[in-house]
């Protein structure tokens, strides 16, 4: 008897030791993103995953109090639960996109849900938005002490008081002295910093918990760009890119920090416009998990770029600025948008085609490489005024091979939107497949050719409007009326 009490003492113990294990693994598939300093926390919602408190951050602009959503950032692999508690009762809820049939449990002041995987979506709880930013765990991220990295001094203000431009520069100028490339590491802490360039053969990383934000203080040398906002149609106002890179190779910004372009206080000060990167005539550019937040014009912009991979990044923008395009692609050619999410006034994932040359915005691009090789794909996206993937704009030079698929517009004007307005360029073999449209007042799919532009071989399948599925009659070739 006694050996068979020990047998079955011994089975409770191992089984208490794999649940111990089961739940220790379930605690791993969590990893919250920690908040640099600065970066207030909202006190009307909470939220757990995996019984992890996950920070809810308000996004504010500028000197105003107004809140205008919430959003949360973490990683998450394998299925995890969420739980959210209001400070209220919850009468009204909503999660978006509807494709992703993430169903909550409502309870009182609480919800409930399970998420499976990375996602990025939105919960609207009592008309109060809040972004749920859920990446895919981080791999292969950089070490402080590895070859190469070179990590932003001890010497640089962490809590965002004072500018520490000169010793980003000065780490980024010697990752692209190391033989071979090497790193900017930049570690957990709010640094301000005004304009600064990348060099070739460098990576910026961004550590989780770390954020470079772009100083209101900063007097420009010179103006980058200029631009007509919508708060006054009579001036054009001045503009500045916060990161720049020119005529350079093998460059990529990684990590899980935050690239702050502070836009409404730099436009309180003097009216100044600020965009968060012009990335141009670069060969090989990727940009990797970052949060991109507060432009108040262009957000991520390669211009005559070769070789660009655009993958989990997060662009939280305002409906302050009329012009704030998350992810706007000039006359590019191998280019992949993948897993990313887009939130702003203007259009989110944008195509363009201005050939070589002098453009707008301060863009001179030089490759005669053809535009085209590019796809958008599993992306979300949420605009007022704008389109979710838009082609055309700048339209004089023809281009091929152009794919949209998996794209989630949960609000705006236009699903997709072919917009040949500028010259009789000829974009040809077009795919558009798996568009989902939240809502009835949104254009799935909408043409619009000018000055004997031409679109051939194209295809547009599997739309849907409200998880309905909507026939689209097109052409499979199209040319400006004469």
């Amino acid at each position: 008897m006694m050996n068979v009490h020990a047998g079955v003492l011994q089975i409770i113990c191992s089984f208490f030791v794999l649940f111990a294990a089961t739940l220790h693994a379930g605690d791993q598939t969590v990893s919250v993103h920690a908040t640099p300093p600065g970066y207030p926390v909202d006190s009307r919602i909470t939220m757990t995953v995996n019984g992890q408190s996950i920070p809810v951050l308000q996004w504010t602009t500028g000197t105003k109090p107004y809140v205008e959503y919430l959003y949360v950032r973490f990683a998450v692999s394998g299925e995890a639960v969420v739980k959210i508690t209001c400070d209220k009762p919850i009468e009204s809820h909503q999660v978006q996109p509807a494709a992703f049939a993430i169903v909550p449990n409502v309870n009182g002041q609480d919800m409930t849900f399970t998420l499976s995987g990375s996602r990025y979506f939105i919960v609207t709880i009592n008309r109060i938005m809040l972004m749920v930013l859920a990446d895919p765990p981080e791999v292969d991220a950089p070490r402080p002490g590895g070859a190469g990295v070179h990590v932003l001094p001890k010497s640089a203000d962490a809590k965002g008081e004072q500018n520490c431009t000169d010793a980003l520069q000065g780490i980024i100028d010697a990752a692209g002295g190391h033989e071979g490339g090497g790193v900017a590491y930049i570690p957990r802490g709010t640094y301000k910093v005004g304009p600064f360039r990348l060099l070739s053969n460098v990576t910026l990383y961004l550590e989780d918990g770390a954020a470079l934000k772009f100083d209101a203080a900063t007097t420009a040398a010179a103006q980058d760009f200029g631009k007509v906002i919508h708060r006054d149609h009579e001036r054009v106002h001045p503009g500045i890119y916060f990161i720049k890179a020119d005529d350079a190779q093998n460059i990529r910004i990684a990590g899980r920090g935050i690239i702050d372009l502070n836009g409404g206080a730099y436009f309180e000060k003097d009216g100044w416009l600020n965009s968060c990167m012009r990335i141009q005539n670069v060969s090989n550019f990727s940009i990797e998990g970052v949060t991109i937040r507060e432009n108040s014009s262009w957000s991520v912009l390669p211009a005559g770029c070769d070789g660009v991979r655009i993958q989990n990044v997060k662009v939280l923008n305002g409906m302050g600025f009329e012009q704030n395009d998350a992810f706007d692609i000039i006359s590019c050619r191998d280019v992949r948008i993948e897993h990313c999410f887009g939130y702003g006034r203007d259009d989110i994932y944008c195509l363009k085609a201005g050939g070589r040359g002098t453009h707008g915005g301060g863009i001179t691009t030089s490759s005669a490489n053809a535009f085209g090789n590019i796809t958008v794909k599993d992306c979300v996206a949420y605009t007022r005024d704008g389109s979710g993937f838009k082609m055309g704009n700048q339209s004089r030079v023809s281009g091929e091979d152009f794919t949209c698929k998996d794209l989630y517009v949960i609000a705006g004007r236009n699903g997709a939107f072919l917009a040949l307005f500028d010259g009789p360029a000829t974009f040809q073999k077009i795919r558009i497949d798996q568009l989902f449209v939240e809502t009835k007042n949104i254009i799935p799919f909408k043409v619009v050719i000018k000055k004997g532009g031409q679109v051939k071989d194209l295809a547009v399948t599997n739309v849907f409007r409200e998880m309905q599925p909507v026939p689209i009659s097109i052409a499979k070739d199209m040319q400006a009326l004469p």
